[in-house]
């Protein structure tokens, strides 16, 4: 079966579809905002919703932690960025936010979603858990996942489920 949703850039010039979004480099605290078009290439409605897709592990986040030599030496030895979080104080849980989330398209109907990545460093004020060490520069990546369903549909995710990789990077102020 064709393809039901496609996720375009925002720009009218270029239609190809986008399969990876790169938020670059933000700082602590501050957010970088993406746009793209999601568009329904099919003749009927179509509902829709946005996810963090799912790892192996289940947080469907990568964290890499450049801090310490350690940190690069075991990203170049494995070839891979290896997760080192330590009990700081990061909140991934807002890491990145997605508008409109779900939804129900309209045939061949266009929206814009926005994409907002907001890294998140709290200080702890209280106890033992007081901190007042900068946060480490961070590397995230993920993929998120448009997954399509016609309110007919016979089957889960009738239309194809559309995969896009996420990267950014969360910088601590100098």
């Amino acid at each position: 079966m064709s393809r039901n949703l496609t996720l375009l850039p925002s720009n009218e010039e270029n239609m190809s579809h986008i399969s990876k979004i790169d938020f670059g480099h933000a700082y602590y605290n501050t957010s970088i905002v993406r746009t793209a078009i999601l568009y329904n290439n099919c003749p009927t409605n179509t509902n829709f919703v946005i996810i963090l897709a799912p790892d192996r592990n289940g947080s469907g986040i990568h964290v890499a932690r450049f801090d310490n030599p350690a940190a690069l030496l075991a990203t170049a030895e494995c070839g891979y960025p290896v997760n080192l979080e330590h009990g700081d104080s990061l909140d991934n849980s807002h890491i990145i936010s997605v508008t409109p989330h779900e939804g129900t398209l309209e045939p061949f109907e266009k929206r814009k979603v926005v994409f907002v990545f907001s890294p998140v460093f709290v200080l702890n004020e209280l106890g033992w858990l007081h901190n007042r060490e900068k946060p480490y520069k961070r590397e995230y990546t993920m993929t998120l996942q448009v997954i399509p369903a016609n309110p007919s549909a016979t089957t889960e995710h009738e239309g194809r489920v559309v995969e896009v990789a996420v990267k950014a990077i969360a910088n601590p102020v100098e």
